[in-house]
């Protein structure tokens, strides 16, 4: 990727972690209400296995943090919904909430899934219709598969995008592409869907 390009997503990734954390672009880069943005993306760390066991194909999603809880530190950071739309699953003992959101572009209209995982606990049910803007949860570490001993929280938010055919439930990475060339899970990159979300709803200055 160019420079360019970089510092263009770099930009778009500052616009999402500031509608999913409620905060303003000016505290984006705040060393304690601020949000990491753009260190692990769609298609980051691909590896080459089909197993499910790691990121086959690449990171499916897009992660975002508070810089607040970095390493070990843990807090009570309340996650909000980056479109509206009808919640279609919840996976409380995994932290996964996922939508179907309407994306509008240039005289089209796609239709999407849009999963938040990792949620330490979760304010919506499946069946509500939520409002851009809503609180559906709070930020964690849940369906990481960390276990007892590790006193890392890595507490985030992965949002990833999914095309409306796609299932709702865990996928592995992005997925190895098949024949057809669409990957397994329908992972999709989020970068002109986030573009279509900010354009809707930009952040607060």
């Amino acid at each position: 990727m160019n420079s360019k390009a970089s510092d263009a997503r770099r930009h778009l990734h500052q616009q999402v972690g500031a509608l999913l954390f409620d905060i303003s672009l000016a505290d984006i880069d705040n060393a304690t209400t601020g949000v990491n943005y753009d260190y692990n993306y769609f298609g980051e760390g691909a590896e080459a296995e089909t197993s499910c066991t790691g990121y086959a194909g690449g990171h499916a999603g897009t992660d975002l943090q508070t810089k607040d809880v970095e390493g070990s530190v843990t807090a009570d950071r309340n996650v909000f919904s980056l479109t509206g739309g009808d919640v279609l699953s919840t996976d409380a003992a995994n932290g996964r909430v996922f939508m179907r959101s309407a994306m509008a572009f240039d005289g089209t209209t796609d239709m999407v899934k849009i999963g938040y995982l990792h949620l330490r606990t979760l304010a919506v049910r499946t069946g509500d219709t939520l409002a851009p803007g809503a609180k559906f949860g709070v930020q964690g570490n849940l369906g990481l598969g960390l276990n007892a001993a590790d006193t890392t929280t890595r507490e985030h938010v992965h949002v990833e995008i999914r095309a409306d055919a796609a299932p709702t439930g865990a996928a592995c990475g992005a997925a190895p592409k098949g024949a057809n060339g669409h990957a397994t899970f329908a992972a999709l990159d989020p970068q002109k869907y986030f573009a279509a979300i900010v354009k809707a709803n930009p952040p607060k200055k």
